[in-house]
Protein backbone atom coordinates (compact mmCIF):
# COMPACT_ATOMS: atom_id res chain seq x y z
CA UNK A 1 0.00 0.00 0.00
CA UNK A 2 2.77 2.57 0.85
CA UNK A 3 4.19 2.20 -2.74
CA UNK A 4 0.88 2.76 -4.24
CA UNK A 5 0.79 5.62 -2.37
CA UNK A 6 4.32 6.51 -2.90
CA UNK A 7 4.15 6.24 -7.27
CA UNK A 8 0.92 8.36 -6.74
CA UNK A 9 2.93 11.44 -5.34
CA UNK A 10 5.62 10.92 -7.72
CA UNK A 11 3.28 10.99 -10.39
CA UNK A 12 0.80 13.99 -8.74
CA UNK A 13 4.63 15.81 -8.58
CA UNK A 14 5.69 15.27 -12.19
CA UNK A 15 1.66 16.47 -13.27
CA UNK A 16 2.24 19.32 -11.28
CA UNK A 17 5.69 20.36 -13.18
CA UNK A 18 4.03 20.04 -16.64
CA UNK A 19 0.74 21.79 -15.86
CA UNK A 20 2.36 24.86 -14.21
CA UNK A 21 5.16 24.78 -16.86
CA UNK A 22 2.19 24.79 -19.39
CA UNK A 23 0.44 27.69 -17.60
CA UNK A 24 3.40 29.75 -16.89
CA UNK A 25 4.04 29.30 -21.13
CA UNK A 26 0.50 29.83 -22.01
CA UNK A 27 0.12 33.23 -19.51
CA UNK A 28 3.51 34.42 -21.50
CA UNK A 29 2.36 33.69 -24.99
CA UNK A 30 -1.24 35.53 -24.26
CA UNK A 31 -3.33 32.33 -24.72
CA UNK A 32 -5.84 33.43 -21.81
CA UNK A 33 -8.42 30.58 -22.54
CA UNK A 34 -5.69 27.57 -22.05
CA UNK A 35 -3.91 29.45 -19.15
CA UNK A 36 -7.23 29.99 -17.48
CA UNK A 37 -7.58 25.87 -18.11
CA UNK A 38 -4.14 24.90 -16.78
CA UNK A 39 -3.66 27.26 -13.90
CA UNK A 40 -7.25 25.96 -12.21
CA UNK A 41 -5.86 22.49 -13.09
CA UNK A 42 -2.29 22.77 -11.20
CA UNK A 43 -4.38 24.54 -8.10
CA UNK A 44 -6.29 21.09 -8.38
CA UNK A 45 -2.89 18.95 -8.61
CA UNK A 46 -1.52 20.64 -6.00
CA UNK A 47 -4.47 20.20 -3.13
CA UNK A 48 -4.83 16.58 -3.97
CA UNK A 49 -1.13 16.17 -3.13
CA UNK A 50 -1.61 18.04 0.28
CA UNK A 51 -4.78 15.53 0.58
CA UNK A 52 -2.73 12.30 -0.26
CA UNK A 53 0.50 13.00 1.50
CA UNK A 54 -1.72 13.83 4.76
CA UNK A 55 -4.02 10.82 4.38
CA UNK A 56 -3.16 9.39 7.33
CA UNK A 57 -4.69 11.96 9.86
CA UNK A 58 -6.80 15.19 9.63
CA UNK A 59 -5.00 17.84 10.47
CA UNK A 60 -5.52 21.65 10.66
CA UNK A 61 -2.66 22.23 8.49
CA UNK A 62 -3.79 20.10 5.48
CA UNK A 63 -7.43 21.80 6.08
CA UNK A 64 -6.78 25.00 6.04
CA UNK A 65 -4.26 24.42 2.70
CA UNK A 66 -6.88 22.76 0.98
CA UNK A 67 -9.18 25.82 1.77
CA UNK A 68 -6.34 28.07 0.80
CA UNK A 69 -5.55 26.37 -2.37
CA UNK A 70 -9.33 26.60 -3.30
CA UNK A 71 -9.64 30.33 -1.91
CA UNK A 72 -7.00 31.09 -4.18
CA UNK A 73 -8.10 29.14 -7.73
CA UNK A 74 -11.34 30.73 -7.01
CA UNK A 75 -10.01 34.39 -6.95
CA UNK A 76 -8.05 33.82 -9.83
CA UNK A 77 -10.52 32.41 -12.17
CA UNK A 78 -12.98 35.48 -11.51
CA UNK A 79 -10.45 38.06 -11.50
CA UNK A 80 -9.44 36.71 -15.22
CA UNK A 81 -12.87 36.00 -16.06
CA UNK A 82 -13.48 39.81 -15.38
CA UNK A 83 -10.31 41.05 -17.55
CA UNK A 84 -10.35 38.23 -20.17
CA UNK A 85 -12.51 39.43 -23.46
CA UNK A 86 -13.85 36.17 -25.07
Amino acid sequence: MATIASKSVKTINVLIVVSATLAITTEALGQTLAYMLLKPLTTILVTSLVVLAAQTRQSKFKTLMVLAFLFCSYSTFISRLRSSSW
